[in-house]
């Protein structure tokens, strides 16, 4: 077990949850989330859920 300083969670929370920041972080929760973004991880996971396309994993 680690002990974790509270200060450090509490920076990590912000940096997640803060939608203002422009972090590498926050731009790939956007990228999973927002349908409008052609970007390759958003491809991967509509390749992945959508029905109508030919999907690899079948």
């Amino acid at each position: 077990f680690v002990s974790v300083p509270a200060s450090v969670l509490d920076n990590v929370s912000a940096n997640i949850l803060d939608s203002n920041l422009d972090t590498d972080l926050d731009i790939n929760f956007d990228n999973i989330f927002d349908s409008n973004l052609d970007t390759d991880l958003d491809i991967n996971f509509d390749n992945i859920f959508d029905s109508v396309t030919d999907r690899y994993i079948d």
